[in-house]
C-alpha cells in the first residue's frame, strides 16, 4: 500500500496548518492527500464542525472528499481546496501522521471509512491507500 500525506488542521501550535481563531478546535481536522491528489477530510469531533460547500449551501461532514474546486470551512474559517492543499504542502506534512505526536488518536473521529479506500495501520497510525485490484 502506498503511503500518502496527512496533515492536521487546528489552533494548537503543533498543527501542520495552524488557524488562530477561537471557532477552530485545537486539533480540528485531519487532511489526507491521496496519491491521485484528491483531499480526504476528517472532522475530529469538533464543536463548530467542518463544512463543505455544495453550491450556496454548506454541509457538515464527519469524513468526505473535497473536490479540487471545492470550498471548506473549519469553524468560521473558509478557504478553497487549493489553498488548503498548498497550506498542507507548505507545512511539509509528513507521511502517515495521525496527530501532532505521530500516533493514532483513539475514538470514533479517528476511524476511516473503509469504503473510501483508506486504512489506518493499527501499529503506527499511518494512513494508507488500499491497492486497487
Amino acid at each position: 500500500m502506498p503511503r500518502i500525506r496527512t496533515c492536521i488542521v487546528g489552533r494548537e501550535r503543533g498543527c501542520d496548518v495552524r488557524l488562530d481563531d477561537p471557532s477552530v478546535s485545537r486539533y480540528h481536522a485531519e487532511v489526507v492527500r491521496l496519491s491521485n491528489g484528491r483531499l480526504y477530510v476528517t472532522d475530529r469531533a469538533t464543536t463548530n464542525g467542518t463544512l463543505i460547500a455544495d453550491g450556496a449551501d454548506w454541509h457538515a461532514i464527519r469524513q468526505a472528499f473535497l473536490e479540487s474546486t471545492g470550498r471548506i470551512r473549519f469553524g468560521d474559517i473558509e478557504m478553497s481546496a487549493g489553498r488548503l492543499d498548498a497550506m498542507c504542502a507548505r507545512a511539509d506534512a509528513r507521511p502517515g501522521r495521525a496527530n501532532h505526536q505521530g500516533r493514532a488518536v483513539p475514538g470514533k473521529e479517528n476511524q476511516l471509512e473503509p469504503n473510501k479506500g483508506l486504512v489506518r495501520d493499527p501499529r503506527t497510525g499511518e494512513v494508507l491507500e488500499r491497492q486497487r485490484r
